[in-house]
């Protein structure tokens, strides 16, 4: 609209300026940047920790990590189900929102032998450092003086995540913050809680007095109590203190002899210590070992640190007290991490362990500085497209501010982030952040720890303790003096008295364990099954299952719980729960689907019969030769089939299976776990057009679908070398932990090759478990085997074999239905490795029981090579194509000989091993060459793609490296059509299949345009654009080629399939509309250049389209005076729709396009492939009644001479 009015103002050949103008407006206002910011800390690293700071480097890492979506942190999808903040963006003046990351360095060093060398080393590193980064993030407390230093002469901003002494933030420093609350606040409440709860009147201090911050913390201690702690209670008095230099802790039994020896002869009740882990550990020990009873023990660092209890011991280290600025069990939350148990566990899912206070620190350090950045640049708008984050935070043309009260600001970027953290006032995970004028965090407040029962729990403050406090610590039990008892007799009287007592409340006991044991495993089956049962209220089903031609099943996809997830049925099993289901609506008609009425029709289930038949159909694939109709007739009666002429009659009844055992397997299904496997969710029975007494298996859906699917697709999706080695690999390690499991002990697993296999969306692949798999017998179940689990009947299962005997099977080999599903595995990836000789059937090993394929001796392989079950041709294309070691071991997973495959724990083995020379081989053979596959149309040059998507002038424009000028067109014939129906198809396929339907159909469409030299302008979605006119000079004709070509591309599209596999979806319908008109052509754009139309003609055309109707041709007037002069014939089957309204343009008058009976006659006109001599259409169907009459398009083409 912008465009159409300044085109009106100005003069007609002044159009394109403003075009270009308006171009770079929408260019330049539409721009997102993305900044990225260099940080880093100084962290000591190696087996000797002197400052036991480390943990905070895996912090910092895991906040950065998540804010860049690095691999490996915790995933996108789960943080926005949690509705957590993903990503940080700086959001300027204008609304634009710009990325923002941040790239963690790490300088790591290991401790020297004196604090003197570790000082000069750590000053060295970090003076490094500060040139590198443009934020630094603190490390120890014991370094905070001279990283301050540093970092203030640099006039670098540092974030210190540790506790850091006050009197550094006293100095006149702006560039130095601190997150942590103040030492000085460490000791405070644990002092009123000796003195109000402890009942302690003697307090004993030492300290070590050359470090600033233990020395600070004691200090606030000592008078603490002098000015507060004697006035609540008057008798509280500190008996001694001790305090002591850094040499001094080397002395042997320094602390022992001085420290812990005073103290007791003073007879302190409690004692508070302010110094590192080493001398925290002496301490405790030493009390522990001497006996000494105190009321209440305070130690800085080393109560805090994992492995303190296991130092000391149990006994030294119970109830003894810290101070830590974080505990996982703190209320604290925000919107990056979540709250403090979800940062916990998400922590300990990326480094196996949990995080400390000092982790979390660091964490919330990295969030805050993220937030000060994206808050810093709300008043600013960015002057330069393109810029990085030097030019942002220290150019000061990059960026034009205005303050709060609207004055222009004159600094940079850096001191915008810097006056944006000061004010900051956020809420994280580790409490609350707000700074004082010395930029001090004084909005936190320090939890008190106390060590019970081995574990660290948080006592204070009490709005998030977890533990009540215990003080005064318990004294040791007294020991007793036994006493002799008198005997009368051989049983004395209160012996007899007590036995018998013990004897009554045992048997009591035990009664009770009992009953309470049988209500618990009732309630626990019921529980269970019930939340395996999937209700049908629960699932928003997109598309239910669809039964192919050849009998098989397609899954279907619903939404449960907010998540996509796949119905796959269950045809191998048949359920006997249509009575059971019956029998629950009788006496629950409000609810089939409640809790209650699924548990009663599970207990019915168990009740009906004593014994129920279990039959489990086999799966093997059809010949594809087999008439449809044929196929499906003999899968009714149990006709198995495998390759080559050969058919295995083998007639069943119809099998039947109670919905509890069904559930049972599902049960069984979902406890494997494994990142290669389908997980199972649930099951659901009596789903709408799904067969009476077929459950259907809801599992996570996976988004490419089957990995035979796309391996058929391979013209949309190739996969190469890289991916179908993780593919064998993926599918190697999931075979090898389910053929290791000992519980349950599965059988074959992979029913035909690789058909049991899917792909996600990152194209790894993921195994499905068939739950026959997983019955423990083909025979027949007992009542108490439908039980939970099967019972112990698995044992003695054919197919399976005790925990003795999978030890055993570990010594001798592979199982033999391992050994079958290495077969299946090695021919399911010879087929993807070799896709031209796939085709080629297999010897007949290819499907049927494992036990079949294990009876198979060599001879009965005819036509394939010697002693394998892959052919011959086959066998070279490897060898032709691959390294020798990929072929040596795919040859043993396909030897008809079941003793010589391998496991698959050793394929995996061998397929990392030999990983780099797979890729390199295949890489370098000359199969990956054109040349092997005909099919694949020759590569096209760069100069040939550039004249397909441009006109020449246009191209030639391009290549000399100028923007080509706009370019006008006095009459033009546009073209527009789109797919009727493309919204509910594509709910209804899968995104490969509507890309394959996109393909096939715009793959008619352009071979049209190429005959009849018509200009293809772009597509969007199911959109197609095409114009007359434009690349070849058409005056003459062009209106008559359009005609033509929305004939053929209706013809086309209704000879088209939606989906092969699916015909009852029909074919593609579209409606297509024409106008004619001037237009303005001009390259738009720096980046993926295109050639775009302008005009009104265009919008016209547009509406032409989409006021249209199915399978018809809607063009304006001016079209129709054009093509009564070019084809007469056309215009007089055209039918007049008189006027519509159009959005726009008013009231237009239009015309409905019929092919006429008559053909066109052009003359001798040049096209793109030959001279057109003619144009012949004739309608199938007199009559033009009906919207989906077929038309016939002919158009003969010669070449030139």
């Amino acid at each position: 609209m912008i465009m159409n009015l300044l085109c009106f103002l100005s003069a007609r050949n002044q159009c394109w300026l403003w075009l270009l103008l308006y171009s770079f407006f929408c260019i330049k206002i539409a721009r997102a940047l993305i900044f990225t910011f260099q940080v880093g800390a100084v962290i000591e690293d190696g087996e000797k920790v002197c400052t036991g700071i480390a943990d905070a480097h895996l912090g910092y890492k895991f906040a950065v990590d998540r804010m860049n979506g690095v691999s490996g942190s915790t995933p996108l999808s789960e943080q926005k189900r949690r509705g957590l903040v993903t990503q940080m963006f700086i959001k300027d003046a204008e609304g634009n929102e710009h990325r923002v990351s941040f790239n963690y360095t790490r300088v790591a060093y290991e401790c020297a032998g004196s604090y003197l060398d570790n000082f000069a080393l750590h000053q060295g590193l970090m003076s490094d450092l500060v040139n590198q980064t443009h934020f630094l993030f603190g490390s120890s407390p014991v370094q905070a003086g001279i990283e301050n230093d540093i970092a203030h002469k640099a006039r670098k901003l540092l974030y210190h995540c540790c506790v850091t002494p006050d009197a550094y933030y006293a100095q006149d420093t702006p560039y130095i913050f601190g997150a942590p609350a103040s030492n000085s606040k460490y000791t405070l409440q644990a002092l009123k809680s000796m003195a109000l709860a402890g009942g302690v009147r003697k307090l004993f201090v030492f300290y070590l007095e050359d470090n600033e911050f233990t020395e600070s913390t004691c200090l606030s201690a000592v008078q603490y109590v002098n000015d507060v702690v004697v006035h609540l209670a008057p008798d509280f008095q500190i008996v001694g203190s001790v305090k002591y230099n850094a040499d001094k802790v080397q002395v042997p039994n320094f602390i022992e002899e001085t420290v812990v020896e005073e103290a007791v002869r003073l007879g302190a009740e409690a004692i508070i210590g302010c110094d590192g882990e080493r001398t925290g550990h002496i301490v405790a020990e030493a009390l522990a070992d001497r006996g000494v009873y105190l009321k209440s023990l305070f130690l800085t660092v080393a109560p805090a640190r994992k492995d303190f209890v296991a130092t000391v011991g149990p006994r030294a280290a119970e109830n003894v007290l810290s101070a830590v600025q974080w505990h996982p069990s703190m209320g604290y939350a925000d919107s990056f991490f979540g709250t403090s148990a979800g940062y916990t566990s998400d922590f300990e899912a990326v480094f196996g362990t949990e995080p400390s206070y000092l982790a979390a620190m660091a964490s919330a350090t990295v969030f805050s500085l993220a937030v000060a950045i994206k808050g810093a640049f709300e008043r600013c708008t960015f002057t330069q497209a393109s810029m990085d984050a030097d030019a942002l935070l220290f150019d000061t043309s990059a960026i034009a501010c205005k303050d709060a009260i609207g004055q222009k600001y004159l600094g940079n970027g850096y001191d915008l982030i810097r006056k944006s953290l000061e004010v900051q006032s956020l809420e994280t995970v580790v409490g609350r952040i707000e700074f004082n004028q010395h930029r001090r965090n004084v909005a936190k407040e320090p939890a008190i720890t106390q060590i019970q029962s081995g574990v660290l729990e948080c006592v204070m403050p009490l709005e998030f303790a977890n533990k009540a406090i215990v003080m005064p610590m318990p004294a040791p039990p007294m020991e007793e003096e036994s006493s002799q008892e008198e005997h009368i007799g051989d049983l004395p009287r209160d012996a007899f008295i007590i036995v018998v007592v013990v004897i009554l409340g045992v048997a009591l006991l035990l009664a009770v364990g009992v009953v309470l044991l049988l209500q618990w495993r009732i309630r626990h089956t019921s529980d269970i099954f019930s939340q395996l049962h999937v209700p049908l209220d629960q699932l928003d089903i997109i598309h239910p299952p669809e039964r192919l031609a050849d009998g098989s099943w397609e899954s279907g996809k619903a939404k449960f719980c907010s998540s996509l997830v796949s119905l796959e049925p269950l045809s191998e099993i048949r359920t006997s729960a249509s009575m059971a289901t019956a029998q629950v609506k009788h006496r629950h008609p409000l609810s089939v689907s409640s809790k209650d009425a699924v548990c009663e029709a599970l207990s019915l289930e168990a009740s009906s019969s004593a014994e129920v038949s279990v039959e489990v159909l086999d799966q093997e694939d059809p010949p594809q030769s087999m008439e449809k109709q044929v196929l499906s007739s003999k899968l009714d009666m149990g006709v198995n089939f495998v390759h080559g002429n050969t058919l295995n009659l083998k007639p069943h009844t119809t099998p039947h299976m109670a919905y509890s055992q069904v559930l049972s397997l599902v049960w069984q299904c979902q406890r494997l776990q494994h990142p290669s496997i389908v997980p199972v969710l649930g099951a659901s029975l009596s789903l709408p057009s799904m067969p009476p007494g077929m459950a259907v298996l809801i599992t996570e859906c996976q988004e490419l679908g089957s990995l035979s699917s796309v391996m058929e697709m391979d013209d949309l999706m190739v996969l190469d070398i890289v991916k179908q080695l993780d593919v064998a690999k993926d599918i190697a390690q999931a075979l090898a932990y389910l053929h290791t499991k000992e519980d349950p002990n599965l059988g074959a697993v992979l029913p035909n090759k690789l058909s049991g296999v899917s792909l996600n969306k990152y194209c790894r692949a993921k195994v499905h478990v068939p739950l026959t798999a997983l019955v423990p017998d083909s025979g027949k179940i007992t009542k108490r085997q439908s039980r939970f689990g099967w019972g112990a009947s698995q044992a003695s299962s054919p197919s399976r074999m005790s925990k003795q005997g999978v030890q055993e099977a570990r010594v001798k080999g592979p199982s033999a239905g391992e050994r079958a599903d290495v077969l299946q595995y090695g021919l399911g990836v010879v087929d993807m490795l070799a896709p031209q000789a796939a085709s080629q059937p297999h010897s007949e090993v290819t499907s049927g029981s494992y036990s079949e394929l294990r009876n198979l001796s060599p001879s009965s392989s005819s036509g394939s090579a010697q002693g394998l079950g892959i052919s011959t041709s086959q066998l070279h294309l490897l060898q032709s194509r691959h390294c020798p070691a990929l072929i040596e071991l795919l040859c043993q997973c396909c030897n008809l000989d079941a003793q010589q495959r391998p496991s698959f724990a050793q394929v995996f083995e061998r397929l990392e091993l030999h990983s780099l020379d797979i890729v390199h081989a295949a890489q370098q053979a000359p199969s990956t060459t054109p040349s092997f596959n005909p099919m694949q149309p020759p590569r096209q040059s760069a100069d040939e793609l550039l004249y397909d998507l441009f006109p020449a002038q246009v191209a030639d424009a391009l290549k000399s490296g100028r923007l080509p000028d706009p370019e006008p067109y006095p009459c033009v014939s546009l073209f527009f059509s789109d797919i009727v129906g493309y919204t509910e198809l594509c709910s209804k396929l899968s995104p490969l299949q509507v890309m394959a339907m996109l393909h096939r159909l715009y793959m008619r469409f352009d071979q049209l345009a190429q005959e009849l030299d018509l200009f293809k302008v772009e597509t969007i979605g199911d959109a197609y654009m095409c114009v007359a006119n434009l690349r070849s000079p058409q005056p003459e004709c062009h209106a008559a080629l359009m005609a033509a070509f929305a004939f053929g591309c209706r013809k086309a599209a209704n000879e088209e399939f939606v989906c092969p596999s699916q015909p009852e979806l029909g074919c593609i319908h579209i409606r297509c509309g024409i106008h004619a008109g001037p237009v303005m052509g001009a390259v738009v754009g720096t980046l993926n250049r295109r050639y775009c139309l302008f005009g009104d003609t265009v919008n016209v055309a547009s509406r032409m389209e989409s006021t249209s109707v199915c399978d018809n041709i809607q063009c304006s007037a001016t079209f129709m005076q054009l093509l009564q002069q070019q084809w007469p014939e056309a215009a007089g089957t055209a039918q007049p729709q008189g006027e519509r309204a159009i959005k726009g343009k008013g009231n237009m008058e239009t015309f409905f396009l019929y092919p006429p009976s008559k053909p066109w006659a052009c003359g001798n006109l040049p096209l793109n492939s030959g001279r057109l001599k003619g144009l012949r259409l004739t309608e199938s169907h007199p009559g033009r009644s009906s919207l989906r009459d077929m038309h016939e398009l002919e158009c003969v083409v010669e070449g030139h001479a």
